[in-house]
């Protein structure tokens, strides 16, 4: 008769190292390991795990906010070490110099190649070159207002409000204006951050991926690196935004504080403190609201917190209050719901009277 030993076999050791430029080079970044059943084991930010011999699953979300997964066998009194890459691949504009970018002026015709894509308008001292399939804007000037830039696709005009700053990060001017190529929105414009603002790329697309508690975690980090050693004003926000979603940014009061004081010309901050004041503080919080109203809000979901807050306010006779739902109201019936930054299609006497 054979003997079948039921004894339990000796773990085995794997090792993981990361490389990344967020969250403390890696040292903050969570793995997530389950087994051959896909049935979770750990989600920790560990190095070192011990598991029973077998087939695992590891999996990391990269700088650029996509999952990675690995296969690994583990196996008894053996150690396995597994070395993960996470850092985004290098943006398609950092070779790019001062004297590949051109001033848009007035009656410009910009476009892009195998598309029906045109730009329009943009605001003054936007510098634009065209690189593969995409357009890139930057603003090296003084900020006074939001960056909007407006494109003909498909026979309709749409405006897009630009995440754009003269800020000192040598890539926190640069964003980009691409045809979509995703299966929910095959050839529609879209606005995207220079993967070269690292930080504020990873937290884009963690927030555009429905990671906003990933994103949330890269913010608590960031936000006074994004507007102290590096400033990156417009890029920070969307971490505030990923923060005020998972009740976090109360914490941050005082830095958003500063951040509207320094920052006087974006709106978002102010949206994002008066939604959070609103309890003990609702005068003040409603002049924070008409003020941003009456400046280019930057973020879909700001220009949404706004309009819900204004519909909100117990003071419905008040005039500043209906003043600034009734200018908000004009717009968000044409809001495309879907772009990250603020957008929406303009009626076609714009275009007639080009």
């Amino acid at each position: 008769m054979m003997t079948v030993d039921h004894s339990k076999q000796p773990d085995g050791i794997l090792s993981v190292t990361v490389t990344s430029l967020l969250q403390r080079r890696g040292k903050d970044t969570e793995i997530t390991i389950r087994d051959h059943t896909l049935s979770l084991l750990t989600c920790d930010t560990d190095r070192e795990f011990h598991l029973s011999p077998g087939i695992y699953e590891v999996s990391v979300l990269n700088d650029s906010g996509e999952k990675l997964e690995k296969i690994v066998v583990i196996n008894p009194n053996k150690l396995t070490t597994l070395e993960l890459n996470l850092k985004s691949p290098e943006s398609i504009d950092i070779h790019l110099k001062d004297e590949d970018f051109q001033v848009w002026k007035k009656n410009d015709i910009y476009s892009l190649k195998s598309t029906s894509l045109a730009l329009h308008t943009a605001s003054e001292g936007l510098e634009i070159t065209r690189l593969d399939n995409q357009m890139i804007v930057r603003h090296t000037g003084e900020m006074r207002e939001v960056s909007t830039i407006t494109v003909l696709c498909n026979e309709v005009l749409q405006q897009f409000s630009l995440p754009l700053s003269n800020g000192t990060h040598h890539r926190s001017v640069f964003c980009h204006l691409l045809i979509a190529d995703t299966l929910k929105d095959p050839g529609k414009p879209r606005v995207r951050l220079s993967q070269g603002r690292t930080v504020s790329s990873a937290m884009e697309r963690l927030y555009e991926g429905n990671r906003v508690l990933n994103a949330a975690k890269i913010a608590e980090q960031s936000l006074k690196y994004l507007t102290t050693a590096v400033e990156d004003p417009t890029g920070v926000l969307i971490g505030a935004i990923a923060l005020f979603k998972t009740d976090r940014l109360t914490d941050s009061i005082e830095w958003l504080e500063l951040f509207n004081r320094k920052y006087e010309w974006l709106p978002d901050g102010k949206i994002l403190l008066a939604c959070l004041i609103s309890d003990e503080d609702p005068m003040r919080s409603i002049d924070l609201a008409v003020a941003a109203s009456a400046q280019t809000i930057l973020y879909r979901d700001t220009f949404s917190m706004l309009l819900n807050f204004l519909r909100q306010w117990p003071d419905k006779k008040s005039e500043p209050r209906n003043s600034a739902l009734k200018h908000l109201g004009r717009i968000s019936p044409y809001v495309n719901w879907k772009s990250t930054y603020l957008s929406y299609t303009l009626p076609q006497k714009t275009l007639e009277q080009r």
